[in-house]
């Protein structure tokens, strides 16, 4: 019955493409164009075969297609608020997809497919329009906020002002406050992301960047914390920054504006706000997730003019020894760091226990990591009074009292014993003379108790610093 069939094909149309989303069927756009060739007009194929065809092409990344259908539906949804539509439809069925809910879902996508195609503009107006008062979960509000950060990031549009009226919208008690609450929640732990320092390293390195998203929130209401973060990444005066710290009451700032401001040369912990040890070690592995910004931090120095800032000091070098990249550093900077650590732990260490206690019989009671620290500072210690081969002992133990520290132990062995000539001339030397007898001679023994021999014996037997292999156990 032909007449029957074209009075219900679009709707039988829009159930098959329903039913082929539901069961990720690959018939579901070629059934949605059937439907756009034979009913058009039909208010089911512009509104809900349109919207599930628009998330098929979308999770396709056929961002053209996606366009097409996403501004189908868009018009449509239009005409239907105005009833510019076959009316009698509805007696058929139900419009699926014709909620505001999904129309603001298709809106946030469908800009995301804009900016993606090189139209930042056309999305910046489909998000402009949108009314955060009227969102009814959060993952609407962490798209937009999503879309928004990464406008502002590639564009010189004015991303601001739409932005900062979608924060008011948003913390209305529309339609309860309950509601606002999980909206201003959803904002707040979305937006929070752009002063991640891996988020803000990343930017830099991301195509068409232009400024870091946490620019965008300098302008929000001043009781948005984020305003406030934003502020202080952007100060410039150590002085005004340190000040600004000092007076902030809110939540735990960013680990990002702790690092600004360290590489400022503001004094960490801030006066009248001391930090326990355990929080100091926290926020430095923080830090290190940057290892080259905590390497050169610590090589620059840092103020160790009381307790707190001796042990800050001391996490910092600690951090920053354990994230360093050792094998790929080049031998200046990574001796640097390496001397710098020895020194800084030298330093915590003398603030933390009485000299008394500070000897290798009794060092046995610290943290494997400060065994380390102080084997260091020994080492460095007989290397600078002469003692290569007593340096390359303190280091050998020092990895048997930390094995994790290997990677910078092997770096001080290939790069830290660099041997003066006149000490590569005396090794030959005495590598000829030991080449004269058998390896059992008594005049061998002799010779490897003498003060020339101890002088280069580093040189000629190698420093043996690996923990397995070479070493008692």
């Amino acid at each position: 019955d032909w007449e029957r069939w074209g009075r219900y094909g679009a709707i039988v149309y829009r159930n098959a493409v329903c039913v082929a989303k539901l069961h990720d069927q690959p018939e579901l756009l070629e059934w949605a164009e059937k439907a756009v060739e034979f009913y058009l007009d039909s208010i089911y194929t512009r509104i809900d075969v349109a919207y599930y065809a628009f998330g098929r092409c979308w999770d396709e990344h056929k961002l053209e297609d996606a366009v097409r259908w996403g501004e189908m539906y868009l018009a449509a949804m239009e005409d239907y608020r105005a009833n510019r539509f076959e009316c009698v439809e509805l007696m058929r069925g139900v419009i699926e997809c014709a909620s505001p809910h999904w129309e603001r879902q298709l809106q946030i996508v469908l800009a995301q497919a804009k900016l993606e195609l090189g139209d930042p503009e056309a999305a910046r107006n489909i998000l402009a329009g949108l009314d955060g008062s009227t969102m009814d979960e959060a993952k609407q509000v962490e798209g937009y906020v999503n879309i928004m950060m990464r406008l502002h990031r590639v564009t010189e549009l004015d991303i601001v002002t739409p932005f900062a009226r979608f924060w008011e919208q948003v913390n209305l008690p529309s339609p309860s406050e309950k509601m606002a609450k999980t909206r201003r929640d959803a904002f707040l732990k979305t937006a929070s992301a752009a002063f991640e320092l891996t988020f803000i390293a990343d930017e830099l390195t991301r195509e068409g960047f232009l400024r870091h998203s946490y620019t965008l929130f300098a302008a929000l209401e001043d009781d948005c914390q984020l305003c406030a973060f934003a502020a202080m990444l952007e100060e410039t005066d150590p002085a005004v920054l340190e000040n600004k710290m000092a007076l902030w009451d809110g939540p735990p700032m960013p680990v990002s504006v702790l690092f600004h401001a360290l590489e400022l040369g503001v004094a960490f912990p801030l006066p009248g706000k001391p930090q326990k040890i355990e929080s100091m070690d926290v926020l430095a592995n923080q830090l290190a997730k940057m290892p080259e910004r905590i390497c050169a931090l610590v090589l620059r120095g840092v103020p160790m003019e009381n307790a707190q800032q001796i042990c800050w000091a001391g996490a910092l070098a600690l951090a920053a020894v354990q994230s360093c990249k050792w094998k790929e550093e080049n031998a200046e900077q990574g001796i640097g760091l390496a001397r710098r650590f020895a020194m800084i732990e030298r330093y915590f260490l003398s603030a933390c226990y009485a000299p008394e206690f500070l000897t290798e019989e009794n060092i046995i009671l610290l943290p494997p990591i400060h065994r380390f620290g102080w084997y260091c500072a020994m080492a460095y210690e007989s290397l600078d009074g002469g003692k290569p081969h007593e340096y390359v002992r303190l280091l050998r133990e020092g990895l048997l009292a930390c094995e994790g520290m290997k990677p910078m132990v092997e770096f001080l062995a290939e790069h830290a014993l660099s041997a003066p000539p006149e000490l590569l001339q005396l090794a030959e030397q005495v590598r000829t003379i030991l080449a004269q007898y058998p390896a059992d001679d008594p005049a061998v023994e002799a010779l490897k108790q003498s003060a020339a021999y101890q002088q280069v014996a580093y040189l000629i037997e190698g420093p043996d610093l690996s923990v397995h292999g070479g070493l008692p156990q």
